[in-house]
């Protein structure tokens, strides 16, 4: 499916979707601007209040995608540990 905001602004396809045991599935996006490094976002009725199955499309809140500098923006100097 499609990864739209209210206005219609692109934001990238689900790729995945992740239940970990926890209170709510996660979804991965791959995004168009750095297919790399997936957005991964609750699927909560907060977060995506829009699923829409027969236009191929899910719509999510504008709060729901790290701003760069916020604690939650990956920055390109992280380093992946494991």
């Amino acid at each position: 499916l499609l990864v739209e905001l209210a206005d219609g602004s692109p934001v990238g396809t689900i790729t995945a979707i992740y239940n970990f045991g926890g209170s709510s599935d996660i979804l991965e996006i791959a995004r168009p601007d750095d297919p790399r490094q997936p957005l991964l976002i609750p699927f909560t009725s907060e977060t995506v209040p829009t699923v829409d199955i027969d236009g191929g499309r899910i719509i999510i809140d504008d709060e729901a995608i790290p701003t760069e500098g916020s604690a939650d923006a990956a920055s390109p100097d992280d380093e992946v540990r494991s």
